[in-house]
């Protein structure tokens, strides 16, 4: 008998179906074999954190300091209103994507790459939405350009429809919620 949390025992073969579900349900990687103590290593970062606190200030030098100017905070409630003008004022794709490579109120752009806006044919009848761009977007500037993009060209392939497809009716046009990482 195996024991699974150690609150009930199992046989080899219901653990052995377990782990099926899991590979079913898209688990492609183990946490480890060895189990891990959190508290152990959070007190370990809590020692180094108050260590790194302790230690000297550096003066640091002027090339260090970040090439974009910090930008004053600006009222929620401001920066909605302002956001709302500029959409209404955006005609076409091409304008809310300029509008959106100099709109500064948005805290995620200080610490993206580049802005992820949209990746595909803009006539296509298939649209994508994703949530937000993760590092390999960031590097690239597009959405879904990671694993989960290559699965996705994968998918759209397989309905005989490509993002860079120049025939609308082919084509899948791609973007996000949120267009900073």
């Amino acid at each position: 008998m195996l024991k699974m949390n150690d609150t009930k025992d199992i046989t080899a073969d219901q653990a052995l179906d377990h782990l099926a579900w899991l590979v079913d349900m898209g688990a492609d990687e183990t946490t480890g074999d060895e189990p891990v103590d959190r508290f152990a290593a959070s007190a370990e970062r809590l020692h180094k954190q108050q260590a790194l606190e302790a230690a000297p200030v550096v003066a640091v030098a002027k090339s260090a300091r970040p090439s974009r100017p910090v930008q004053p905070p600006v009222s929620t409630e401001q920066s909605v209103q302002d956001s709302r003008l500029i959409a209404a004022s955006c005609e076409t794709l091409d304008d809310l994507e300029q509008a959106l490579q100099t709109f500064d109120a948005c805290p995620l752009k200080r610490t993206a790459s580049n802005l992820c806006y949209a990746d595909g044919n803009r006539q296509a009848r298939v649209m994508f939405i994703g949530e937000a761009p993760g590092r390999d977007e960031d590097i690239q500037g597009k959405p879904f350009v990671g694993r989960s993009g290559q699965l996705l060209d994968k998918m759209l392939a397989a309905i005989g429809l490509d993002r860079a497809n120049s025939d609308a009716s082919q084509a899948a046009f791609i973007t996000n919620v949120i267009y900073w990482r």
